[in-house]
């Protein structure tokens, strides 16, 4: 399992019984008001879409190695809570949503994951995508200036949990004059990144049911995620 992948299937797959510590202070030049109204247009912006395609390059950074070889592939959302992340290459794999069920597919191992979506702890993030969440309830959030990840008419904001999570520590969304999210940058707390780029984007266009449906090939390993292989 490549690494960037493997950073999404740790966030969609987070067991909800982690003890959760809320940061009760404010930290310092965050939630001021050029921020929260930023963290608002974003929302705005996903709240009143019900249908988001996009093109997406994935580079997962070790700390002290560097980029690691990208990823690329496609990403769709059709409200209410659906959604599917199609890697293309340099491997197949799968990541979905059905509404009622998290998985994971990937062709190479020969092996499905699945979860209940309810069970499966899904980062406020990826929630926000289909309007569920709220950022700026959820989140202490700060505009980063003079960004070197901001492009021309982007701005870059940076989003601290309240609630202090085990699989991330920070999250910068760089966003153009819309309010769309063009890149996803995701820290860890062993300072590894994980940068997600969206491009071609189409929004409020059909998409097919199809598409976030997955039907277990044969042959396969098909798991419940957390929960051990009965022996025979």
């Amino acid at each position: 399992m490549q690494r960037g992948f493997l950073i999404i299937s740790i966030l969609m797959f987070a067991e909800t019984g982690y003890a959760q510590t809320k940061t009760s202070v404010t930290p310092t030049g965050y939630n001021l008001p050029d921020s929260q109204f930023l963290c608002l247009k974003i929302q705005t912006y996903y709240n009143k879409i019900k249908t988001f395609k996009s093109d997406f390059k994935q580079v997962f950074s070790k700390k002290f190695h560097g980029d690691q070889k990208p990823e690329y592939g496609k990403v769709y959302i059709k409200k209410p809570g659906k959604m599917t992340w199609e890697y293309t290459r340099p491997e197949k794999k799968l990541f979905i949503v059905d509404g009622k069920k998290v998985w994971v597919y990937e062709p190479v191992q020969k092996q499905a994951l699945w979860k209940n979506l309810g069970d499966s702890g899904l980062p406020a993030p990826v929630k926000f995508l289909w309007g569920k969440g709220n950022l700026i309830n959820e989140f202490n959030v700060k505009i980063i200036k003079n960004s070197k990840f901001a492009g021309k008419n982007e701005s870059v904001l940076k989003l601290l949990p309240k609630k202090k999570s085990p699989h991330f520590k920070s999250v910068l969304f760089v966003v153009d004059a819309s309010g769309a999210v063009k890149q996803s940058i995701v820290y860890d707390r062993e300072g590894n990144r994980n940068r997600i780029y969206f491009n071609s984007i189409i929004l409020d266009k059909p998409i097919p049911d199809k598409l976030f449906k997955f039907i277990p090939p044969k042959g396969i390993q098909v798991l419940e995620a957390g929960v051990e292989k009965k022996k025979k």
